[in-house]
C-alpha cells in the first residue's frame, strides 16, 4: 500500500531537524532516506502507514 501524502508530510515534519528526507517506493513499502555528503542513507521504511527505523547494536539503546 503506498504511503499517503499526509503521512509523508508528517515524516518530513518529524525529521525536519535532521534535514530534508525523501521516500522511495520499493517492494511494496517505502524507504525513508536522508541526504548525506557522500550519498543518500536509508534509515527507515514505511509499511501500512507505520514507520520502522533501522537500528544496530550501537544505537539500539536509544530506541
Amino acid at each position: 500500500m503506498p504511503v499517503s501524502p499526509e503521512y509523508k508530510a508528517f515524516l518530513e515534519e518529524l525529521f525536519e531537524p535532521l534535514g530534508p528526507i525523501k521516500t522511495k517506493s520499493m517492494f511494496g513499502v517505502d524507504g525513508v532516506f536522508i541526504r548525506l555528503p557522500d550519498g543518500d542513507l536509508m534509515f527507515g521504511l514505511v509499511a501500512s502507514e507505520t514507520l520502522y527505523l533501522k537500528v544496530d547494536d550501537t544505537n539500539r539503546i536509544y530506541f
